[in-house]
């Protein structure tokens, strides 16, 4: 008797990329809402540590909507070209956290 060889298990790729992209989309309306409900709460009790949280969370909701329409145009072309921008985005989006957030604590000190 000859052992049994393995059998390949083919991989449907049809739907896999519709449903991450529906959960990208999900995932930032509800960083959207997140953030726009820390600014109301942070202005109506003026909060200040609060309203920095909303624009942080505001800023990386934007970011990751940037992100996920390079990453499309990144599989769309496939070029070289394309991912070196997708790292200058990362890195551009690094550093506008990182004002975001430097702009939030030097407000909340300030007050």
């Amino acid at each position: 008797m000859e052992p049994s060889k393995p059998v390949a298990i083919k991989r449907d790729n049809g739907l896999q990329p519709e449903r991450t992209s529906l959960a990208w989309t999900r995932t930032i309306y509800v960083i959207v809402l997140d953030s726009l409900l820390f600014l109301r709460v942070g202005l109506t009790k003026h909060l200040p540590l609060i309203v920095g949280a909303g624009v942080v969370l505001l800023c990386l909701a934007v970011m990751v909507a940037i992100g996920r329409k390079y990453r499309v145009l990144d599989h769309m072309n496939d070029s070289a070209g394309l991912a070196n921008r997708s790292r200058v985005f990362g890195a551009v989006s690094l550093t506008l956290l990182a004002v975001a957030g430097m702009l939030c604590f030097s407000v909340i000190f300030a007050a």
